[in-house]
């Protein structure tokens, strides 16, 4: 409901955005004087100008919503820029490097799986990039210990480079939930707010980092330190 409602209200200011546009953009007819023309644009002017009004109040009341319910989509970066961003991917697919980490884990390892095991497989995936792979990992490993915080945090990264932001946020409260004090998780939830535009909810989450300079590995979001 959360997501539906935040996309209605970006398709609302894109449609109110369109309207204005075209009612602003059009022209006099040819045959009046120019100052009946001159007459004509101002009509047009203030015709347009409530549509600009309404437009950017939906568009603010999207990106207001999208914060009050936690809402982290394409439509919100559609609110942001004004744009549709439908076809926008957001989070860049860098390329996939080697994983011998992965391989040598995998040799290691006989079943039963164990969580520990498959949380090191996932993050060696994740590490090579290969976010399918690490997505899978890593949610066994939540299924088979759903306490694991580094595992919740470290899906929640797989999630997000793999272009769902709203399940990275749910690992993110998973693993804050497992262990509030887990400081990649707090910083990764800080700049996924700083991607969707809640610039103060994202300090917020950053002011909570006591060791930010420590913070490092594949399961961090690789933006966080520019929206500090």
């Amino acid at each position: 409901f959360a997501e539906w409602a935040v996309a209605s209200l970006w398709k609302m200011g894109l449609a109110y955005q369109n309207i204005s546009e075209a009612v602003g953009s059009t022209p006099p007819p040819a045959d009046l004087s120019p100052a009946e023309s001159q007459q004509f644009n101002d009509a047009v002017k203030a015709q347009a100008a409530p549509l600009r009004e309404r437009t950017e109040a939906t568009f603010k009341t999207c990106l207001d919503r999208a914060v009050s319910l936690d809402v982290f989509s394409n439509a919100v970066l559609g609110c942001k820029t004004h744009s549709d961003m439908t076809l926008t991917q957001t989070v860049p697919n860098p390329p996939r490097g080697p994983f011998p980490a992965a391989e040598n884990i995998i040799k290691k390892t006989e079943p039963p799986w164990e969580a520990s095991s498959m949380e090191a497989l996932g993050m060696a995936y994740l590490g090579a990039r290969h976010y399918p792979l690490a997505q899978l990992a890593l949610s066994r490993a939540v299924e088979l210990e759903d306490s694991r915080a580094p595992a919740h945090n470290a899906l929640g990264v797989a999630f997000l480079m793999g272009g769902d932001p709203m399940s990275a946020r749910a690992e993110y409260g998973k693993a804050l939930g497992a262990d509030p004090t887990l400081e990649k998780a707090r910083a990764n939830l800080g700049s996924l707010r700083c991607r969707y535009g809640d610039s103060e909810g994202a300090k917020r989450e950053f002011g909570m980092l006591a060791h930010p300079s420590d913070l490092s590995g594949p399961d961090l979001d690789p933006s966080w330190k520019n929206c500090r």
